[in-house]
């Protein structure tokens, strides 16, 4: 006897359901947003020479933790990918960085080191920009590509997709609201 496609279908159907398998309860929204990085000159060439690593690498990882941060809750319905479209180095005060947008990116990522402008640092919503101050150090776990800082990366590209914090009694914050609806992280 010949099986026809509909027939086969309706019993694959079937089968799926008698499973309780649904692709729906499986699928996520997805998200990729792209990234401009700019790392300030004396900060790039410190964590060169201390990972033996070109900075375009370090600033890779770091946002691949950061991704897999920002993805590993159980409330965050969507999969978001801050994809770095450009890695460069600038030598002028971070100052200057922060206070325009490029056209070609999503969002901007300034990283430096060796800040000595009282500007602090976070998320800038009118730009688009995080301003990641962490002081550099030769200790990595203490500079701005180590793990407290990635960190706190993390928490910044959550409020850039509108996420509120409230710090809890210990020293980690947590996003406990969102205006994106698909979002509710905690940084631990």
């Amino acid at each position: 006897m010949k099986t026809s496609c509909t027939d086969y279908s309706k019993k694959s159907w079937l089968t799926l359901q008698l499973m309780d398998f649904s692709l729906v309860q499986y699928a996520k929204a997805t998200w990729t947003l792209s990234v401009a990085v700019a790392v300030e000159k004396q900060t790039a060439h410190l964590y060169e020479a201390t990972l033996s690593k070109p900075i375009d690498q370090v600033v890779q990882e770091q946002m691949t933790t950061v991704n897999a941060n920002f993805n590993s809750s159980p409330n965050v319905n969507g999969i978001y990918t801050f994809r770095i479209d450009s890695i460069y180095e600038f030598e002028s005060p971070a100052s200057t960085k922060l206070f325009r947008h490029p056209p070609n990116y999503t969002f901007d990522v300034i990283n430096d080191g060796f800040s000595t402008t009282s500007q602090g640092g976070g998320w800038l919503v009118s730009y688009k920009v995080i301003c990641h101050k962490w002081l550099a150090s030769k200790i990595f776990e203490s500079g701005p590509f180590g793990p407290g800082a990635t960190d706190g990366l993390t928490l910044e590209f959550g409020h850039a997709r509108g996420a509120l914090t409230s710090t809890e009694c210990g020293s980690k914050e947590q996003i406990t609201q969102s205006t994106d609806k698909h979002l509710s992280l905690s940084i631990a």
